[in-house]
């Protein structure tokens, strides 16, 4: 059987969830006043569909009349209270009878439980009645002439046979009076007619005399003591212990990771770091790279046709092809004067080597593509020209990892924990059973890599594969001693002369608020007391007085019934085998469910 307590904001939704999700055959919904659910009966006959589809027998228990009436035009059965729903459970079937079942009020269709059949009384209680006055007057002469008959015990057809006593009732019961003895016969040897022709004996009427007399004094003994039993008065005393709501104690409860015990003189309780373990991994590209390059090599061979002059080619002399790939020359080249020659002239050449100003196969040049010399020389009377091609120019490049790409894959793998860390804070695995998690604490440790990233670095590889490890923490906070911490508080607060009744302590916290690595909450504790009893005392005080005296001191405690027998009695006897005292339970007390706390942002 599955017993939900729903507070006064829950929904249709709640309640249906909390159907869907027990695996018990019985549930029972207990509706507090002013419910929102109990102000609809559609609420109710959803309810009763979901109870009939999911094959579970719905009870509603609800202080509300109104809201019992709407539970039961959707066929469901409705109870004021638990208490009244476990004492229809607890009806057996009587023997020769159907078992008893809640009946339904017509137009209501609230279940009602019938009342148990009154015991029978059987023939001895159904002959009693109370006996008239002159009735009493024919007891008391029949009583007085067994006594002076010398009859020593009572016959069941005597009137001293009387014992019926109703003291429940406050009034003695009687069987009808039956008639007076018969007087003895002269057969019995013990009538007032004697035999004339027995000798009397002296002695013998002696002896009889004083047996009767010791009969009669015995007589008149248990006479007596019945007399008195049956009509000195008693009282009883019935008294319910009335509670009354303490003043609610408010405070603030703070749930630290440093703490290895609760602390209820500074509100502290223990929290725990829930650790998190964290694992990423990825491929990262390689940004650098080393370069094998080469330049271009050859000959030039200058030629120089001024008869008027002789020229001097200084080192570094960078001459062209026709596309502007341009060679400078390796060392200085002199070029002497062109050799007149009437009608012919002697041009004069030299060759140097020349080197590509620029790496790379563009410097490979075929034979005789340089052609052109800088600006400053005589072009008409000067000239250059590679007898053979130039070779050897190269350019090629290798991937490579740098120190800048390991720093920035360890600064993406950070992301990736710290993203994972907000994932698992958020449901964490492994949390305790009545503990809640707050995902605002969450922190995690230093990252871990797989492998050094040092030996990463100047590798020739076009990526690299890169992962870290980590712990995370977050702080979980148990309800239990948050709620044994309220009730501490609560027992304190009870009055001396008080005692808090049992199952009526109420503890609300509210949500939690991170401060760093510590959870604060808002605690509120609610109970009912009741006035300590001391019988003894109690039944001492009682004594001797009146039922509006006794009414008057029992007020201070709570309500009470007192009952006097007979009904002519006036004040409670001073006998405590004559005062029949009973101290009930507190009534209207019943137990309320905890709120577990939740985790909030703080500000």
């Amino acid at each position: 059987m599955a017993i939900f307590y729903l507070d006064i904001d829950d929904e249709i939704t709640s309640a249906a969830a909390r159907i869907r999700g027990t695996q018990d055959l019985v549930v029972v919904l207990v509706l507090p006043a002013g419910s929102r659910i109990a102000t609809s009966r559609i609420n109710f006959r959803l309810l009763a569909r979901e109870a009939q589809q999911r094959s579970r027998r719905l009870s509603i228990v609800a202080p509300d009349a109104s809201a019992r009436a709407l539970a039961a035009t959707a066929g469901l059965p409705a109870f004021a209270s638990t208490m009244e729903y476990e004492w229809s459970l607890a009806q057996p079937a009587g023997v020769g009878e159907e078992a008893a079942a809640p009946a339904t009020v017509p137009g209501v269709g609230v279940a009602v439980q019938p009342p148990a059949p009154a015991p029978d009384p059987g023939p001895a209680v159904a002959q009693a009645r109370r006996l008239t006055p002159d009735e009493l007057a024919a007891r008391d002469v029949a009583l007085a002439g067994g006594v002076a008959g010398g009859a020593s015990d009572s016959t069941p057809g005597s009137a001293s046979s009387v014992r019926d006593v109703n003291h429940d009732a406050g009034r003695v019961e009687m069987p009808e009076p039956h008639a007076p003895a018969a007087r003895l016969g002269p057969s019995t040897g013990l009538g007032p007619e004697r035999d004339q022709a027995a000798t009397p004996r002296p002695r013998r009427r002696r002896r009889t005399a004083l047996l009767v007399g010791l009969l009669v004094v015995a007589f008149l003994g248990v006479a007596g003591g019945a007399a008195a039993y049956l009509l000195l008065p008693s009282a009883s005393i019935v008294l319910t212990i009335r509670s009354a709501p303490l003043a609610p104690v408010e405070f603030v409860v703070t749930a630290d990771p440093a703490a290895t015990a609760p602390d209820p003189a500074a509100a502290v309780v223990p929290a725990i770091r829930l650790e998190i373990p964290l694992s990423v991994s990825g491929t990262f590209k390689s940004t650098g790279k080393r370069v094998d390059e080469a330049a271009a090599v050859g000959s030039a061979r200058w030629t120089n046709c001024d008869p008027t002059r002789a020229y001097t080619i200084p080192r570094g002399t960078l001459v062209r092809t026709g596309a502007g790939v341009a060679f400078a020359t390796d060392e200085a080249v002199f070029l002497p004067v062109a050799i007149l020659n009437p009608p012919r002239i002697s041009c004069q050449d030299r060759a140097v080597n020349v080197t590509a100003a620029k790496t790379g196969p563009a410097g490979n040049v075929a034979a005789g593509t340089i052609t052109v010399i800088p600006g400053q020389y005589n072009n008409v009377v000067m000239s250059v020209r590679n007898p053979a091609p130039t070779t050897g120019g190269t350019y090629q490049e290798f991937p490579k990892v740098i120190q800048k790409d390991v720093t920035a894959a360890l600064a993406s793998l950070g992301k990736q924990l710290d993203a994972k860390l907000v994932a698992g804070a958020a449901a964490p695995a492994g949390l305790a059973a009545g503990s809640t998690a707050f995902p605002d604490t969450a922190t995690r440790g230093a990252a871990t890599p797989t492998v050094d990233p040092t030996t990463l670095v100047d590798q020739e590889v076009a990526q690299f594969d890169l992962g870290v490890t980590a712990t995370g923490t977050i702080v979980t906070v148990a309800q239990a001693p948050i709620l044994a911490l309220g009730e501490a508080r609560l027992a304190v607060a009870v009055p001396a002369d008080r005692d808090m009744v049992a199952g009526s302590a109420l503890v609300t916290v509210g949500p939690g608020t991170a401060d760093g690595q510590r959870v604060r909450f808002g605690v509120t504790a609610r109970a009912e007391s009741a006035p300590r009893v001391d019988e003894s005392a109690l039944r001492t005080q009682l004594k001797g007085r009146s039922p509006t005296e006794a009414r008057a001191i029992l007020g201070a405690y709570g309500d009470a019934t007192v009952t006097l027998w007979p009904g002519w009695a006036t004040t409670i006897p001073t006998f405590d085998a004559r005062v029949d005292l009973r101290v009930e339970g507190v009534a209207g007390v019943s137990p309320t469910p905890t709120r577990t706390p939740s985790a909030s942002t703080a500000p």
